[in-house]
């Protein structure tokens, strides 16, 4: 099972703040800490009509998931399997961009 994410909102993705992600990265299952649901307020919605696969995507504002995750392994930049008990599993673009006290943290952007 698996979300369609090009429907997905950052409202709809609000619930998810407090829950985990699973990355499976070299054989162990990395866990990622939904910390916030970040809306880039400054970005419009698309203007223009966008179709994938025949299907209409319908606009949206951009937003990001923001995860924390541990201080090793760092998984770099680039395409994984996110698995979540609400969305399933869903190839994301992940980037790391920073580390604080709690963790590497770690964000997927959609827009």
């Amino acid at each position: 099972m698996s979300a369609d994410l090009t429907q997905l909102t950052a409202d709809a993705c609000a619930p998810l703040v407090g829950t985990t992600f699973t990355v499976r990265h070299s054989d162990a299952d990395v866990f990622l800490l939904v910390d916030n649901i970040k809306v880039f307020e400054g970005s419009g919605l698309r203007d223009r009509q966008v179709v994938l696969d025949g299907t209409a995507v319908p606009p949206r504002q951009a937003f990001a998931i923001t995860l924390v995750g541990p201080d090793s392994p760092e998984l770099s930049q680039g395409m994984y399997d996110l698995t979540h008990p609400e969305l399933g599993q869903n190839a994301m673009f992940l980037s790391c961009f920073g580390k604080d006290t709690d963790g590497l943290l770690y964000e997927v952007v959609f827009n």
